[in-house]
């Protein structure tokens, strides 16, 4: 019997493994935290195990072996509040009640062997065998409900600020975005002045989350007459990517307004001298007076 237990215990130790570290990158927080719980439970596993395989070959008394379990206990019902205080993300509440029935099933189990160790009961081995072989099919279950995400990411809006630019006038581009799947990723803006090469600018994030967010980057100033044009890529953790139409912004050449100010005065001048010439064309009307 301990020997099916210690191979159960070490098959979820390994379960507990692939699922933490089967994972490229964590997605975002709430993966980064669930990573982090596995490893405390993985800790916690081996400390179970060793307390087992003394209290077996008898290096420990029943009650070294229930004193040892106590603390051990208390820390994975710990591990369970954690479970419980995570918020999931879209996409992934099925997989967080999974996690959470992993949990508490592991509770249940550790503490049925502790039972076992207080009183020697076999029915206690047997349950906390019974409940690890459940573990196990629940870590596989596990691995199943990691979403996939094949959709790209959505550019909700665009900002520009300012809207007309002055020249060598910076101007920063703002972009509503969102992955309800796996969390944006990387997100980019490109610009082109004057059809030139395109130079690609990381943006930042400056609200929200990397699920719903605000991302902001900078297009430096540019010379009068330019002409800038833009886009925003933005990616997921998944690596589907979305490319926003391109957006243009010419700053105004105060050289070219010249022909524009010189006929605009030259126009207002001859309306001068014709309203001069009417009044005075109006005094000397008639004959003149001998």
């Amino acid at each position: 019997m301990f020997r099916h237990l210690l191979a159960l215990l070490i098959v979820m130790e390994v379960g507990f493994s692939l699922i933490s570290y089967g994972w490229c990158s964590p997605w975002a927080e709430y993966r980064t935290q669930v990573d982090s719980i596995f490893r405390v439970i993985d800790d916690l596993n081996v400390k179970v195990r060793t307390i087992h395989i003394d209290y077996s070959e008898k290096r420990i008394s029943p009650q070294d072996a229930v004193s040892q379990m106590r603390p051990l206990i208390a820390e994975f019902y710990e591990v369970e509040s954690r479970v419980e205080g995570l918020k999931p993300p879209p996409q992934w509440e099925r997989y967080h009640e999974s996690l959470l029935k992993v949990s508490k099933l592991t509770i249940e189990s550790v503490e049925n062997l502790n039972l076992y160790f207080e009183a020697g009961a076999e029915e206690n081995l047997k349950m906390s065998l019974s409940l690890v072989r459940t573990i196990v099919q629940e870590l596989e279950k596990l691995t199943t409900l990691l979403p996939i995400d094949r959709d790209p990411p959505v550019i909700l809006s665009m900002q520009r600020k300012p809207p007309n630019p002055s020249a060598h006038q910076s101007v920063e581009v703002t972009a509503d975005a969102r992955d309800l799947q796996t969390g944006l990723g990387r997100i980019y803006l490109n610009y082109t002045v004057n059809d030139g090469n395109w130079t690609v600018v990381s943006m930042r994030s400056i609200a929200g989350s990397d699920w719903n967010g605000t991302w902001a980057g900078s297009i430096p100033g540019q010379i009068p007459g330019s002409r800038v044009a833009y886009e925003v890529v933005v990616g997921d953790r998944s690596g589907n990517t979305v490319r926003s139409e391109v957006q243009t912004y010419t700053l105004a050449n105060p050289f070219t307004l010249i022909p524009i100010i010189l006929a605009a005065s030259i126009a207002l001048l001859l309306v001068l001298i014709r309203a001069r010439s009417r009044r005075s064309g109006g005094v000397s009307l008639g004959m003149p007076v001998t």
